[in-house]
């Protein structure tokens, strides 16, 4: 449903520029929302447009969530003990925040765990909320995947040293043989 609803974004935001008509009170009114349909088998262009003015146009309208509104969400996740996306019915979580806003909010939130980012979602929530209290989980998690990377980076160069040392024993056993097959 998530492509679904970003394929429609696509085809609003297209069919706007198209239109040309970005400040006009009835722009969504006058989209071609029949032409939309076409293009999503199995909606129709009610369908669209209901989806649209209802869920997803609050999502693109509101330019970002403030501390306030994440500390809430997380939080409320939190206490919900939701491991996976199904367990929650997310137009319920949170009283002033749409199901799709909210959802939206969780994984943008999520990509600053970088690896963590997979794990049951009440882990996440619990992982993120200190990060929030400092009010710049961008800083906070940037430096987190900073040492995160360096701790791989050098994990990596291990590796590479074991190969490395791998490689030239295989070479020594390999001259080894060869001279045995010689003298026999």
């Amino acid at each position: 449903e998530l492509r679904e609803m970003e394929r429609l974004a696509r085809l609003v935001q297209r069919a706007i520029r198209k239109k040309g008509a970005r400040g006009a009170a009835n722009i969504y009114e006058d989209l071609p929302w029949d032409a939309m349909a076409e293009k999503m088998p199995g909606r129709s262009a009610l369908d669209l447009r209901k989806k649209w003015m209802d869920e997803l146009r609050p999502v693109y309208a509101r330019k970002e969530l403030g501390p306030t509104e994440d500390k809430e969400l997380l939080c409320l996740l939190q206490q919900s003990g939701a491991v996976h996306h199904s367990d929650i019915v997310w137009d319920r979580l949170h009283p002033r925040l749409s199901g799709v806003v909210a959802r939206r909010r969780v994984e943008e939130l999520s990509m600053h765990l970088g690896v963590n980012a997979s794990l049951p979602l009440h882990e996440r929530a619990t992982m993120l909320l200190p990060l929030i209290k400092t009010a710049d989980i961008r800083a906070t998690a940037a430096l987190k995947c900073e040492d995160l990377l360096y701790q791989q980076l050098e994990q990596l160069q291990g590796l590479q040293q074991a190969a490395e040392a791998i490689g030239s024993a295989l070479t020594t056993l390999q001259d080894g043989i060869l001279a045995r097959k010689h003298t026999c």
